[in-house]
C-alpha cells in the first residue's frame, strides 16, 4: 500500500474519531466551556474521568489506537523513503516497535472477539432454553 493510500486510511480514521466525539458531546450535552475541544472529551473518557457506556468507551478504544498505528505507519514510511543509511536504520526499528505494538492489539482485540463468542453462545442456550420451557 502507498504512502498516500496510508494517508487517506488515516484521515477516514481522523474523521470517524470526530464524529464519534462529536456525537458524545452531543448525545453527553457537554457543551460548557470544559468541552470545547474535542481532544479533552477524548481524554476524559480514556482517564475514566468521563463515563460513557461500555460499548462507547471501547469504540473509542479502537479508534484511537488505528489512528496512532496508522499515524506511527506513515511516519515510519515517510522515513524509509529518504533511503539515507541512518533513516532506514531508524525506519527499520520503528517498524519493528510497529510490529510489536500491532501484535499487542490484536492480541487483545481477539481476546475481545473471544469474550463475545462465549457470551453469544451462552445467550444462545438461555433462549434455546426459555424457547423449550416456555408455554406456547
Amino acid at each position: 500500500m502507498s504512502i498516500l493510500e496510508q494517508k487517506n486510511k488515516l484521515e477516514s480514521l481522523v474523521e470517524a474519531r470526530i464524529a464519534f466525539l462529536t456525537e458524545v458531546k452531543q448525545e453527553c450535552n457537554l457543551n460548557d466551556e470544559d468541552y470545547n475541544d474535542l481532544d479533552t472529551i477524548e481524554d476524559e473518557i480514556l482517564s475514566g474521568e468521563l463515563l460513557l457506556e461500555w460499548f462507547d468507551h471501547r469504540d473509542l478504544e479502537y479508534i484511537s489506537n488505528m489512528i496512532n498505528c496508522q499515524q506511527a505507519l506513515l511516519d515510519t514510511l515517510k522515513a524509509a523513503e529518504c533511503g539515507d543509511k541512518k533513516s532506514l536504520h531508524n525506519a527499520n526499528k520503528a517498524f519493528e516497535n510497529l510490529i510489536h505494538e500491532a501484535r499487542r492489539i490484536k492480541k487483545k482485540r481477539n481476546e475481545d472477539i473471544q469474550k463475545a463468542q462465549e457470551t453469544i453462545a451462552l445467550m444462545d442456550e438461555i433462549i434455546k432454553i426459555c424457547d423449550e420451557h416456555r408455554i406456547k
